[in-house]
């Protein structure tokens, strides 16, 4: 599980790796987790 600051991070290194990420949380159906990243991820935009 990330933690939002492992997001954070994730986000301002790799926006591309983030999105990864996501991706693979939604594809293990864990919507809360995804759901913390694409926040993080849209904040960083």
């Amino acid at each position: 599980m990330r933690t939002s600051e492992d997001w954070e991070w994730l986000a301002a290194s790799s926006e591309y790796l983030a999105a990864i990420a996501v991706q693979d949380l939604l594809q293990e159906k864990k919507w809360m987790e995804a759901t913390e990243g694409l926040a993080v991820l849209i904040e960083s935009s």
